[in-house]
């Protein structure tokens, strides 16, 4: 069996905690301890957009389609950013750190889990 490896042109300074690869296009969500979330064009291998936290990103994940994305931070909170107008919003916020966020499509929300023990649903 044959393995391929490729690098990311100006990872992050710290840990990968989360990747996620968009469903219809070539472009890749990277969450780090760093407090950012960036989103890389892996055919060019560039960085395209860059946004952050005030603590370490934990998870990140696609919305509807490809001009959105969410992230859920040790800050406590959760953030959507907009790839077109280059702005990021916090959308709510948990008790403790955000563990996970994922779009549910069906219901057109994010939906995020905590350490507090808690799910969310954010529209």
């Amino acid at each position: 069996m044959s393995s391929a490896q490729s690098e990311l042109a100006d990872p992050p300074k710290d840990g990968i905690s989360a990747i996620k690869f968009a469903p219809e296009h070539n472009l890749l969500l990277v969450s780090s301890w760093n407090a950012e979330v960036r989103m890389y064009d892996v055919l060019v291998n560039a960085r395209r957009a860059t946004y952050t936290h005030k603590a370490a990103v934990l998870d990140t994940c696609w919305g509807a389609d490809q001009n959105r994305c969410f992230s859920g931070s040790i800050d406590r909170t959760v953030k959507t950013f907009d790839f077109s107008s280059s702005t990021d919003t916090v959308i709510g916020e948990h008790d403790k750190a955000v563990k996970a966020v994922c779009w549910q499509k069906d219901l057109g929300c994010c939906v995020s889990g905590s350490w507090d023990k808690t799910m969310k649903v954010w529209d």
